[in-house]
């Protein structure tokens, strides 16, 4: 029984490696994965609100990393950012969201704890229920 434990331990100790923020095409890091067209990036699903965003600081493994958004118009509750890796159904640590201005956001301690797909998961939320959301789907 002690070296099962003992094996499980160590296999989820190999399954979360070290990140390694390059994408697989080494040429398209974090920042031109965003697709950010004239009129949307990202369109909230209950609200049509749309969302633009731009990296700022791009995370590497010693430092997280920050983007602004910006939404068309104000949303009816509070801005959470969320990480979410959905092959793994986990996210990463929590992302700090302050607001600039009017509908301008930044989002900071950005860290994707491991290579692989990940989701940003922009939540209106109101308390602890989330009322609407935009993903956008980046690949580490």
């Amino acid at each position: 029984m002690k070296s099962l434990i003992v094996l499980c331990i160590s296999i989820s100790t190999l399954a979360c490696a070290e990140p390694n923020y390059a994408t697989k095409d080494k040429s398209r890091p974090l920042a031109q994965s965003n697709p950010v067209s004239e009129n949307c990036g990202a369109v909230f699903k209950n609200s049509n609100n749309c969302l633009n965003w731009r990296v700022e600081q791009e995370p590497t493994q010693d430092q997280m990393g920050s983007f602004t958004f910006t939404l068309s118009h104000n949303p009816l509750g509070s801005i959470k950012v969320v990480l979410w890796m959905p092959s793994m159904g986990h996210g990463s640590s929590p992302v700090k969201v302050e607001q600039l201005g009017d509908r301008q956001y930044r989002a900071s301690q950005v860290y994707f704890s491991m290579p692989g797909k990940w989701q940003i998961r922009f939540q209106i939320k109101d308390n602890n229920q989330v009322l609407d959301e935009a993903v956008i789907e980046v690949e580490i």
